[in-house]
């Protein structure tokens, strides 16, 4: 293992309880992972970072089982959510697969729509599954009143640029009353629907990663996150 923060972790235990060996990590921006052995099968060892509430990891591990029953290609939680340390870990399934080919730019985002209007399609038939705790849609956080009284109380100090977040503000709100959006349907978004996020082997999709950032938005929302 080439991080020495590893050298703390309850690797004893992990392999008393589950029997798995560490091969590598693998990192991650907050929550951490390490490609393990078990019986000569690769998984992926999650530990959430520290500050997760558990109901926020259990909205994930929830929806990756319903999108997983589904039919598409994700980590569904194997083993966990469980608690060793003073950390949440979980071992999910090791998706195989190599990220798509960007050398032709233009192209690899059109299949990538389309493969997002099918994840979507199918998406729309999941039930039960509301909003993230602590996430709102868009137009929930555009009309937030505590956006204007935060915006107020900095003109003075940085009137330029306060006079350009209100131009951008006041755009925004009014094409949001446009388009109507409270009244429009919503969707399981994924947050971050990126090359770097896929995976694919002998030409199919095998693997969609990195579910931190789902919650309840627009379907035109994940679009606008994945360019």
């Amino acid at each position: 293992m080439s991080d020495r923060a590893d050298l703390a972790l309850p690797w004893d235990k992990l392999f008393e309880q589950f029997h798995i060996k560490v091969v590598s990590p693998l990192g991650g921006r907050l929550n951490q992972h390490w490609l393990v052995n078990f019986k000569n099968d690769h998984l992926v060892l999650r530990r959430w970072y520290k500050e997760t509430q558990l109901d926020e990891i259990d909205y994930e591990v929830n929806l990756l089982k319903s999108i997983a029953e589904l039919g598409w290609p994700v980590a569904a939680v194997i083993e966990g959510p469980f608690e060793m340390d003073g950390y949440i870990w979980g071992l999910f399934p090791y998706l195989y697969g190599e990220p798509p080919s960007v050398d032709n730019r233009a192209a690899e985002q059109r299949a990538r729509g389309r493969l997002m209007a099918q994840f979507h399609s199918d998406l729309g038939k999941l039930s039960g599954i509301g909003q993230r705790k602590d996430w709102r849609r868009c137009e929930e956080i555009l009309f937030d009143s505590e956006l204007d009284r935060l915006l107020s109380r900095n003109e003075k100090q940085h009137p330029e640029e306060i006079r350009i977040l209100w131009w951008h503000l006041e755009r925004a709100r009014r094409r949001v009353e446009e388009l109507r959006l409270h009244s429009r349907p919503g969707i399981v978004s994924h947050g971050d629907f990126t090359p770097w996020n896929l995976r694919f082997q002998d030409g199919k999709l095998s693997g969609i990663l990195d579910f931190e950032l789902a919650h309840w938005d627009h379907r035109v929302g994940d679009f606008a996150l994945s360019w």
